[in-house]
């Protein structure tokens, strides 16, 4: 697989596929919805310029899957016969414990620590490198549109979500400016985890916030959507994104503060607005 050129060029590139295919797919949606149903045409819009929306995440979460599978096909800790480390590979290798004081202990082992091939290495690499420029190529449009127009693609014009999509962007770009992705595997595995976490946030987010229900729905108050709402709030937000990704990021973040304080301090308030 070839490498990846981390350009401003290619961010460029990049956000203007991105605007084309979220306007593409925006408009296509709110012809076909004029057609088929008697929403009004607020309503239309929004659904039209959600699923959109929904499009871009869905394209990072396949790549981000995709990264993983190849990841998960190549651990030497997960898969048998595989080769050899060759001496391509510079970074250290892990390796399994003799023992360990519960199941709990080994099961978090190996959500941490890998022993990947430099081929699966390399691959993920690029595969991580273009999710997370798409990803921010979408966050700084989306962005974009919600501050200089107040309509948004994911959101209106909201001073939080413009704060999220900023602190996303960010640590995408520090991701590549510190080349954390050629560190070790082990990053490359937590970033794909993490990102797979936050990606299906941001789909729950947008399918059950209460702007998309209610277009739907007449009644945003009744008992399964409620029951619906708390169970994506309570499993999604504060397990998973709360204490799923800050615990996968806290060895990141303390090895960020020993890089630089900068880094890593911008890293852990991020975190904190992030999810």
């Amino acid at each position: 697989m070839q490498e990846f050129d981390v350009s401003f060029e290619k961010f460029v590139y990049y956000a203007f596929v991105v605007t084309a295919t979220l306007y593409t797919i925006s408009f296509s949606i709110e012809l076909i919805l004029k057609r088929v149903s008697s929403l009004p045409s607020a309503d239309i819009s929004l659904i039209s310029r959600r699923i959109a929306a929904v499009s871009i995440y869905f394209v990072t979460f396949l790549l981000l899957a995709q990264a993983l599978y190849i990841m998960f096909m190549h651990n030497r800790f997960l898969t048998k016969n595989l080769p050899p480390p060759s001496s391509h590979e510079f970074w250290g290798h892990n390796k399994i414990p003799k023992e360990t004081d519960s199941d709990l202990q080994k099961l978090w082992f190996y959500v941490t620590k890998t022993d990947i091939t430099f081929t699966a290495y390399k691959q993920s690499q690029v595969l991580i490198q273009i999710a997370l420029t798409i990803n921010a190529a979408f966050n700084g449009i989306d962005m974009f549109f919600m501050y200089f127009y107040d309509n948004g693609f994911s959101a209106t014009g909201s001073s939080l979500i413009m704060f999220h999509h900023w602190t996303l962007i960010w640590i995408e770009s520090c991701i590549f400016n510190l080349d954390l992705l050629m560190i070790h595997p082990d990053w490359n595995w937590r970033f794909v985890l993490i990102g797979l976490i936050l990606i299906v946030g941001c789909i729950g987010d947008l399918c059950l916030a209460p702007s998309t229900i209610k277009c739907f729905v007449k009644n945003e108050n009744s008992l399964v959507y409620q029951k619906l709402l708390w169970l994506h709030l309570v499993f999604n937000l504060l397990i998973m994104r709360g204490a799923g990704v800050s615990m996968i990021a806290f060895d990141l973040i303390t090895t960020l503060w020993q890089m630089d304080w900068k880094y890593g301090a911008s890293f852990q308030i991020s975190m904190i607005f992030m999810w």
